[in-house]
């Protein structure tokens, strides 16, 4: 929400993209045709509107008690996910819509994130990466 807020207003002097950690709100396409968001070292995306997040337990973990924990929660566990996810970026209609297909497909796993067919890339646990929906 605060990158949409932040793009609305710079959005006045023209053409901006706004980074706030990983959630990426776009207003406007740049002289050079689309806005180039490094998504891994191997992929980067072109994006000219809407916005990006990415959710992920590589970073934003901690130990309590012995046990490693992460900020992304089960809604229905309360809980650190568990996920054969590692990372996921989305594309949404904005940041705010981004961020919630990121961490929903997160939470979901692998299996589901394919059936839902959302522009998406999964990077797994094991390694291995998938482009959906709109971006494959």
């Amino acid at each position: 929400y605060a990158a949409e807020r932040v793009a609305t207003v710079l959005s006045l002097a023209g053409p901006c993209l706004v980074n706030a950690g990983g959630d990426i709100a776009v207003r406007g396409v740049p002289s050079v045709g689309t806005w180039p968001v490094a998504v891994s070292d191997e992929l980067t995306l072109g994006l000219t509107r809407g916005g990006l997040a990415t959710s992920g337990t590589e970073r934003r973990r901690w130990r309590r008690g012995g046990v490693e924990q992460h900020h992304l929660i089960d809604p229905a566990t309360g809980t650190p996910a568990a996920s054969d996810l590692l990372r996921v970026t989305a594309v949404g209609s904005d940041a705010v819509e981004a961020e919630v297909l990121a961490t929903s497909i997160f939470i979901g796993g692998l299996d589901e994130a394919l059936a839902a067919d959302v522009a998406a890339v999964l990077l797994t646990v094991d390694g291995r990466t998938f482009v959906t929906g709109g971006l494959a």
